[in-house]
């Protein structure tokens, strides 16, 4: 196994959509009937919603009906739906690697979407599950990060995160984190200039290893094969 760079740190924190799995299709199915029923440019709102709150999302199309209420509506609608829903390529190897209580997610979705949608994959739910609503100001933000680290019992600069949105690195960055950016949704750039330090195609370019109290997050040269318990 060839290593290009070795990255320690006590726990993990990973984004959900995109990150761990793939919801794209639902997600531009869902926005692109939004915009059409508003008489929205369907591929501008969702260019908008990538790693953003339903909340936040709603503010920037249709601020006068922008409501909490409105947004968890939406999301209530579309929670029971995990047709097409797959995971990402070497999420299983890097969570079966990583002690269970090391890791918690911060997804700027709802609980019960991202509940059912971890159920149908078969993910355990982590302890520390952090989604819309637990702070005031979602991504870009660092409070939501800062609040996974509060609850993993760790100091942000022990935490590495794992996301696919510029919103999400920045929201790591900002929370004094180091920051995965996965090539799941938007270009190599993009991740770089938000402030990823280090960018992968996927996770099957990421392994894990228990060195005492430490976790080292090894980032290969060539992808590993899944490892499934």
């Amino acid at each position: 196994m060839a290593v290009h760079t070795v990255l320690s740190a006590k726990a993990f924190i990973f984004d959900l959509d995109g990150t761990l799995m793939d919801t794209s299709p639902m997600i531009k199915k869902f926005w692109y009937a939004f915009a059409q029923a508003e008489g929205l440019d369907p591929h501008h709102v969702y260019a908008s919603s990538h790693g953003r709150t339903t909340l936040d999302i709603l503010r920037d199309h249709v601020p006068h009906k922008a409501t909490p209420e409105l947004a968890k509506h939406y999301e209530d609608s579309v929670a029971d739906d995990v047709e097409g829903i797959t995971i990402i390529a070497g999420v299983l190897n890097v969570l079966n690697k990583t002690p269970f209580g090391r890791w918690g997610i911060n997804t700027s979705g709802g609980y019960l979407l991202a509940k059912n949608r971890l159920a149908h994959l078969g993910v355990k739910l982590p302890e520390v599950f952090v989604t819309y609503g637990a702070v005031k100001q979602g991504k870009p933000a660092p409070d939501s990060y800062l609040l996974a680290a509060e609850k993993l019992g760790v100091p942000p600069q022990d935490c590495i995160v794992f996301e696919d949105a510029v919103a999400g690195v920045q929201a790591g960055k900002a929370a004094g984190m180091r920051v995965v950016g996965l090539l799941t949704a938007v270009k190599e750039q993009e991740l770089r200039e938000a402030g990823a330090d280090v960018v992968v195609k996927d996770m099957t370019y990421l392994d894990v290893q228990e060195e005492g109290d430490a976790l080292q997050l090894l980032i290969l040269k060539e992808p590993v094969k899944e490892v499934q318990v």
